[in-house]
């Protein structure tokens, strides 16, 4: 994005159109897990939060939300071609057989998940933000399972998380609605060096900063 870069040489944007793959859409509900009943409705949706080219395993990691509002994962050496892989995580959902969840939870909502390429604690080389009223951070060494480590400050939905690689910092993009004197619905930033420890940014019910 533009406001990340302060100055660039030889350097021209080029927008190209998207064409869709004919194999669309590649990926979908197909599972038994992946088909549970959600309270927006969305039963049967495959909804990708996080699209990966994951350099150690060589192939696309994609997670998308599945089932009531879990985390499911499928891999891909050419971003079009999906397979869903056989994880040992034992959760209900699978009948505890091994599945392609990653996350079973129940609401997760609107969620992000980041591949921390840059980390030097393997431990969180993935970091899930999934937000309502808060941000639920959960982390992963693999990709493949998931810990609840954080619960941030209130927000609203729509909110989310991605990591300025450019100064090492990562950003919270917090929606609120604020109060009448507020300009209606806003959008607020927040960053810090810490993806867990960061995420206590007090009351945002107060008047939008000008």
């Amino acid at each position: 994005d533009s406001f990340l870069v302060q100055r660039s040489d030889n350097i021209r944007t080029v927008f190209h159109a998207p064409e869709y793959a004919a194999a669309n859409p590649v990926v979908k509900s197909s599972e038994p897990w992946e088909v549970g009943e959600t309270a927006g409705g969305l039963a049967g949706t495959a909804k990708p939060v996080g699209v990966w080219w994951a350099p150690a395993k060589n192939h696309f990691e994609m997670f998308y939300r599945c089932g009531s509002n879990s985390l499911c994962v499928a891999y891909s050496a050419d971003a079009v071609t999906w397979n869903k892989p056989k994880i040992d995580n034992g959760f209900k959902a699978c009948g505890g057989a091994p599945c392609n969840m990653v996350l079973e939870v129940g609401g997760i909502g609107n969620s992000a998940v980041w591949l921390d390429l840059e980390t030097t604690n393997t431990s969180r080389r993935y970091v899930l933000a999934a937000s309502h009223t808060s941000i639920e951070l959960y982390t992963s060494a693999t990709g493949t399972s998931f810990t609840h480590e954080a619960t941030s400050s209130r927000v609203e939905d729509c909110t989310s998380i991605y990591k300025d690689l450019f100064r090492n910092k990562w950003v919270y993009s917090i929606k609120a609605s604020g109060p009448k004197a507020s300009p209606g619905r806003t959008r607020r930033y927040w960053e810090g060096d810490d993806v867990l420890a960061d995420c206590h940014w007090g009351s945002i019910d107060g008047p939008a900063p000008v």
